[in-house]
Formats: C-alpha cells, sequence, structure tokens
C-alpha cells in the first residue's frame, strides 16, 4: 500500500521509510491511525496527499471486508471526538463505493450522525462525484439510497441561520442536496425555508463576517461585534491579531480576554490545542499594550484544555519525550503554518502540566533534557521549540530508552510524540542494539517490568517502531487534548479501537 514500506520476511515486520525495520500495524489500528492524523488538504513529508488518500481507501476495503459497521462508526468518532471534517466524509463515500449492492441502513444513520455543518453535505456530494470520475450534478443523483438517506437526516438539523451562511457560490450547492436526498421538513415553516434556500433567498443575517465586509471602520466594527457576543471561540482565537490591531478600546479587550478565559467555552469549542499555540504565535509581531494581556489568557485557555485531560494515576512517574527531527517539520496541511513538531510539543507540555512526577526530553541526533516549570504551557511550548535546533534533525528515538536504562531511573509511563519514522541504533558501547524495540524490552527487564510505552503517532505511516498491544507498548493518534481519553482506556483495559467499535450508530 505504500511506496516505501517493504515487506520484510518475519512477521509484521517490515521497513519504515527510513529504511529502518518497523511494524506494520493492525489494518483496524492503521485506519484509526492515518484518519486521526490528516486534514486531507496537503503532503506530509513522506507521503503526498494522493497517496495517503490511497491508502485510506485501500484500509477502508480492507477493513469492510470484514467489520463494514467499523468504517461507520470511525467515520463519527472522527467527527465527534476528533473534530476532523473532511476525512470523516471520505470513509463514508468509500465505505458506500465497497457495499454497493449491499443492506448498509446503519450507513445513513452513520452519515447523518457525521455531518455536524451544513457545507459537509456539499462536501459529501463533491467527493462522491471525484471518486466517481463525474462531471457537473445530474451523475450526483445516482448516490446510493444510503448516502441519500443519510443526507436527509441531516438537512432539517440546521436553521436558516446556518444554511445561509454555507450557502456559497460552488459547483454543488446546498439546494442541490435539496434536490437529491427529498428530505422530509419538519413543519410549514422549515418547508417555507427550504423554498427561500431554493430560490436563493434565505434572509442574510448579520455576523461579524458581514460586519466586517461592510468595509465600516474596524475598531468601530470589531468592537461592535464583540459587544454582540456572536462570535464563536474559534474565531475569536483566530481573529485576535486583527483585533489588536485595530486598537479596540480597553474594556473590548477585557471582553475578549473574558471570553477566551471562560473554561466552558474552552471546552465546548472543540478546538485543537495546538489552535491557541498559532494564535501565540501570530501576535509576536504585534505591537499593543495588551498583547501580554492577551498571551496570558491564551495561556490560561490552554490550562483550561489540559485540566480535561486523564488517563494516568497521580503516583504515576512519566518521561515525556518529543521527536524534533527533519520529518516532524512537516505542516499539517497547505494552509497551516503548524508543523507537526508544534503539536508533539504542545500535546507534551498539556501533559506536563498534569503529572505531578515528569521529565521531559527531545531528541533528534541527540537527545536533551529539559526542565520546564508548570503554569506557563506557551512559554514551555517556545523553549522546547528554541531547543529543538540543539539536537540536530537526525529521528535517533533509541536514545529515549538508551537513556533511562543508562541512567537507571524508574518510570512507570514512557511517553513519546512522533511520527514514528525512527533510525535503527548501530552500537551501545561494545554490544550490537539495533532497535527501539531491544532497549524497551532491555528497559522493562532491567529496570521496571510494569512500565508501559504509549507511542503518539502524529503522521500515520502505519508503521510503528516497536509491536503494539503487547510489552506493555500502545499507540495513540490524534491532535484533539481528546486523545488522552485513549490512554485512560488503554489504563482500563481498553484500546482505541475498542473504543471506536463501543460508538453507536
Amino acid at each position: 500500500m505504500s511506496t516505501f514500506n517493504k515487506a520484510a520476511s518475519e512477521g509484521n515486520t517490515t521497513l519504515n521509510h527510513e529504511g529502518a525495520v518497523s511494524y506494520a500495524l493492525p489494518v483496524k489500528l492503521e485506519l484509526y491511525s492515518v484518519v486521526a492524523t490528516t486534514m486531507m488538504s496537503g503532503d506530509k513529508f513522506y507521503e503526498s496527499k494522493g497517496d495517503t488518500l490511497t491508502r485510506i481507501c485501500d484500509l477502508v476495503r480492507e477493513v469492510a471486508r470484514t467489520d463494514p459497521q467499523f468504517v461507520a462508526k470511525l467515520a463519527i468518532y472522527a467527527r465527534t471526538d476528533m473534530h476532523l471534517r473532511s476525512v470523516p466524509l471520505v470513509l463514508l463515500v468509500e465505505l458506500d463505493k465497497f457495499l454497493a449492492g449491499q443492506p448498509r441502513t446503519f450507513l445513513a444513520r452513520a452519515t447523518a450522525r457525521a455531518i455536524q455543518r451544513p457545507d459537509e453535505m456539499t462536501e459529501l456530494l463533491a467527493y462522491f462525484a471525484v471518486s466517481h470520475k463525474h462531471k457537473g450534478t445530474k451523475q450526483l443523483f445516482k448516490l446510493s439510497k444510503a448516502l441519500k438517506k443519510g443526507l436527509a437526516m441531516a438537512f432539517p438539523k440546521f436553521d436558516e441561520h446556518q444554511l445561509q451562511k454555507y450557502n456559497r457560490a460552488t459547483t454543488i450547492k446546498l439546494r442541490d442536496v435539496l434536490f437529491i436526498s427529498h428530505p422530509k421538513p419538519r413543519d410549514a415553516n422549515q418547508d417555507a425555508m427550504w423554498k427561500r434556500l431554493i430560490n436563493n433567498d434565505l434572509a442574510t443575517p448579520e455576523t461579524w463576517e458581514t460586519k466586517l465586509s461592510e468595509g465600516a471602520d474596524k475598531k468601530l466594527s470589531w468592537e461592535e461585534i464583540i459587544d454582540a457576543r456572536n462570535m464563536g471561540h474559534m474565531a475569536i482565537v483566530r481573529n485576535l491579531r486583527n483585533i489588536l490591531e485595530a486598537e479596540v478600546s480597553p474594556a473590548h479587550i477585557k471582553l475578549v480576554i473574558n471570553r477566551l478565559t471562560k473554561k466552558a467555552l474552552v471546552l465546548k469549542s472543540h478546538l485543537f490545542p495546538f489552535r491557541f499555540y498559532a494564535a501565540a504565535r501570530e501576535l509576536e509581531s504585534v505591537t499593543s499594550m495588551y498583547t501580554s494581556q492577551v498571551l496570558q489568557a491564551l495561556n490560561v485557555a490552554m490550562q483550561h484544555a489540559a485540566s480535561n485531560i486523564k488517563g494516568f494515576s497521580a503516583t504515576d512517574r512519566i518521561h515525556i519525550s518529543v521527536d524534533t527531527s527533519g520529518s516532524m517539520s512537516s505542516a499539517l496541511s497547505d494552509r497551516s503554518k503548524m508543523k507537526l513538531q508544534d503539536v508533539g510539543l504542545v500535546m507534551a507540555m498539556l501533559l506536563q502540566e498534569v503529572s505531578p512526577a515528569v521529565e521531559v526530553s527531545i531528541f533528534g541526533d541527540t537527545l536533551k533534557h529539559v526542565n520546564l516549570t508548570k503554569g506557563n504551557i506557551l512559554g514551555n511550548t517556545d523553549k522546547l521549540a528554541k531547543y529543538s535546533d540543539m539536537v540536530g534533525s537526525s529521528t535517533n528515538g533509541y536514545l529515549v530508552p538508551r537513556d533511562l536504562l543508562t541512567r537507571k531511573v524508574v518510570v512507570d509511563r514512557l511517553v513519546v510524540f512522533t511520527d514514528c519514522q525512527l533510525y535503527d541504533a548501530n552500537y551501545w558501547g561494545s554490544s550490537q542494539v539495533n532497535s527501539f524495540k531491544m532497549l524497551w524490552l532491555k528497559y522493562r527487564k532491567e529496570i521496571n517490568p510494569n512500565a508501559k510505552l504509549y507511542i503518539f503517532d502524529l503522521a500515520g505511516y502505519g508503521t510503528t517502531p516497536i509491536s503494539v498491544n503487547t510489552d506493555g507498548v500502545h499507540l495513540i493518534s490524534g491532535w484533539s487534548e481528546k486523545v488522552f481519553d485513549v490512554i485512560e482506556a488503554y489504563e482500563n483495559g481498553s484500546s482505541a479501537v475498542k473504543m471506536i467499535e463501543e460508538v453507536v450508530i
């Protein structure tokens, strides 16, 4: 399934993109891993977005041969728990293609559950057209009954404001979805609203976007938007720079800070933690008397996100290590300034914040320990990022278990944030040691037989430096603070795959 992963001769061993011996993931775990780590809008360091899409399609077919409902459940989980938008639609369409001619009423329910915004209905149709090599909208009427029913179930969820917001001049429009799926309106008011949609006559709501587009004075516009309090948390975080540069009043800065630091809003927003870090980066070059206050508010927001982290006990001794090698410089998407390394560093600092006994390191050519004061997640992330240049760009992940062995330090949990494309060690002293795996097994044998290793896979290439679900090794994928719930599942004898299998369609 990959240009680079060449099957080796023993068991589930293979070669990773660096040519080192690695271990192929079980097929369900690989599908979860690649889905959780892709935004479908950019190349990865070792894999183009086209190759990633091909691999997802192949994995969907492989999983669906024995458990088609797992794919549907993963689509729901990816949208509602991991907050991904494009890839759940790919899963639904590819599963629909595989099940052609078979009963699949569960797919309609899964489609309705996975669609959370009006534009996801048009995106689903757009991907359907692309995947079937259709042009125009006429061929969309060949959509399967399952997907039509799913869209029909989803459409009534959205009010006039939502429909108008996403009623865009794209090739496939919301009224096309209406014509194709034939949803049933709940009442006469909704029926009338849909007729206005068909006639392109929906009421234009006064939103912060329309307010700014009117070309009025930026300062007054932003102050009116802030006063109206109808701006979502994500929009506030993304527009902090614009708000400061508009030089809004101190009273309005205070309102923004109050919104940013309200714990309930942070947890409800489902923002990836790295979004707060990205916002802080944008503010570095802003000259304002209030920049430091806003940065502090972002730090408080990240602490709120950390407070929701579950998993380890108060007595667990934890070592956290982040891969800052060259391949971790890959951007998350074509539109993102954030790199895999940034995600790893942010997630590591969230975990450090809630861990009573913890030490932190980063690795590349070499390994470096970094002592960090709690209570400053943004500052700690920046500090680690600056140290990354000191360790080089290789992927010598074996240095982490080797360091624990050398120091004979007892840890209960080793957590590594990486893209899993690690080099093998060649020599350690006079004895040849050829892998991360051998050093980890040696650590468990000589230092702590009950130690567990959590590998946070941030790229989803499908291989790991050590077999998972054995020898205390577990794999977690994704960029949301919700991934720490998977730690709790593993600690309680469950797994990421079992969590997905428990999703109710």
